[in-house]
């Protein structure tokens, strides 16, 4: 079966850009390119598409007629072979419903990043991650729920997957410098991952999510049968908070005074 397939690369830090590279075989003449104005646990319209900067698209034979139909839709005009769709975005919302690039962390959500393709979103989509080039990013690590590809290093950059548009785009992407713990209840692997250099007792953060989550088990009786593993993706800040759950992770944004201490 055809694939969707994203690279995403942070361009530049200091700019807060990141580029997306989009190819897919057509299986149409035409497709159109949407991107969400919303993300999955958050209804409220956020117009993500107001953040791309710029957007080509091309195939072996040269540039393809790409029209903007409305503020978050281009209609793609395709031939019979691979399509390239290379796009700029600007990243600097603190927030976990979008995308933030500092020269600490970058929260990649794909809900506002990546174009959905019109007859292919039941497709495997694969999400290429890599590793910034830049000074700041070099010991740079990446959490997320989504699946890692057998290649792909625990924590490491390289490819993920989701069998299904929709299922891509439940599973933001955290990069940068954190700390992190895990615990196994009825088989399930769970982590907690903590951004930055934080003087903060993880071994006891961990046992007291251990517990919230064994609680939330007796109540509901089992886990999903579908869930593999499960991922706490804790964005310290010096003064943040907020909250979005996601089909196998959540991500949280909190205040590093909040945190306990030893």
């Amino acid at each position: 079966m055809n694939s969707v397939r994203y690279q995403l690369d942070i361009i530049d830090i200091a700019a807060h850009l990141v580029s997306v590279t989009l190819s897919f075989e057509p299986t149409d003449e035409t497709h159109l390119l949407t991107l969400p104005a919303w993300i999955p646990g958050s209804y409220m319209i956020r117009d993500f598409a107001r953040n791309i900067v710029s957007i080509e698209a091309s195939d072996s034979s040269g540039i393809l007629n790409l029209m903007q139909q409305d503020k978050q839709s281009w209609q793609l005009c395709c031939n019979n072979e691979r399509v390239t769709v290379v796009y700029q975005l600007y990243a600097y919302d603190l927030s976990v419903r979008a995308a933030y690039i500092d020269d600490e962390v970058a929260i990649l959500n794909p809900a506002c990043l990546c174009l959905a393709v019109s007859g292919q979103q039941e497709f495997p989509h694969q999400l290429h991650v890599t590793k910034p080039q830049a000074s700041a990013a070099v010991d740079w690590r990446l959490a997320t729920g989504l699946h890692r590809s057998s290649d792909t290093e625990f924590l490491g950059f390289g490819c993920y997957t989701a069998q299904s548009y929709q299922q891509l785009i439940d599973g933001p992407v955290l990069l940068g410098r954190f700390d992190w713990r895990q615990f196994t209840i009825n088989g399930i692997t769970h982590y907690l991952i903590v951004t930055g250099d934080n003087q903060t007792d993880l071994t006891r953060f961990a046992e007291d999510l251990q517990r919230i989550c064994q609680q939330q088990l007796a109540v509901f009786g089992a886990l999903p049968d579908d869930l593999s593993s499960y991922w706490f993706l804790l964005w310290v800040t010096e003064d943040g908070y907020g909250g979005l759950e996601h089909l196998t992770s959540t991500l949280l944004l909190c205040s590093r005074f909040d945190l306990p201490v030893p």
